[in-house]
């Protein structure tokens, strides 16, 4: 139902319908299952919510449904947040996100060379860290691939990690480095819900779009648990 809906949104703004590609959504057992669960709902939110930003500029009748698709979502989230043991509403904002990086997150679920039209959309190196973190957590470890043409060509500059939570600007803290391709980074404060965690040269970007044209790796996405 929400697939039908979101094609006829793209429909009444004159665009094609883009062709489906094969996807697989690795779950052994039921915990992972509902821990994947949880990671899907929460980045399907953050796009959600920037859609909603950009149809409300081409087409203000079409926000409803996308607000309705996103109200729904949430209550998806909700059920696998108290199903993993948290809060089913742990931040009093959930996190918009760019659909660079929505969609760089959906490659890891995307079977290869599944695609019948390849997107114009930048992919980006993958940016890794561990799922979860602790409400009381001060640090993060992190590693990419060094050998990758965006890390490359800013070799020699200050990394920092930009922090993408609720509605808030991003925020940066340097990354140290501990070996080529890893170094950990200071966790900013009151972190709540989901949050995405991005590689760059930058430090005083002001919102997730300029963040995305400068990630170098990444987003991670990180759940924090209360």
């Amino acid at each position: 139902m929400h697939q039908t809906t979101l094609q006829n949104i793209l429909l009444a703004a004159g665009a094609s319908i883009i062709p489906e590609c094969q996807y697989v959504f690795p779950s052994r057992n039921t915990s992972e299952f509902l821990s994947l669960g949880r990671s899907l709902s929460s980045v399907g939110i953050g796009a959600i919510l920037a859609l909603a930003e950009t149809v409300a500029i081409l087409d203000s009748n079409l926000v409803s449904g996308i607000a309705s698709i996103a109200a729904t979502e949430a209550r998806h989230d909700a059920f696998f947040n108290v199903a993993n043991g948290q809060l089913p509403n742990p931040a009093p904002f959930d996190t918009p996100i760019s659909s660079t990086w929505a969609y760089n997150l959906a490659l890891e679920f995307i079977v290869p060379a599944s695609c019948p039209v390849e997107l114009p959309i930048p992919i980006l190196p993958t940016l890794s860290t561990q799922a979860t973190l602790q409400s009381n957590q001060t640090s993060m470890t992190f590693s990419w691939d060094p050998t990758q043409k965006p890390v490359i060509q800013e070799s020699g500059k200050d990394l920092f990690i930009g922090w993408v939570n609720q509605l808030r600007s991003p925020v940066f803290t340097p990354l140290k480095s501990t070996g080529n391709g890893t170094g950990t980074a200071t966790v900013p404060s009151g972190l709540k819900g989901v949050v995405y965690a991005a590689l760059t040269t930058q430090n005083t970007l002001i919102s997730i779009d300029d963040l995305t044209g400068a990630t170098l790796a990444g987003p991670a996405i990180i759940l924090v648990d209360q």
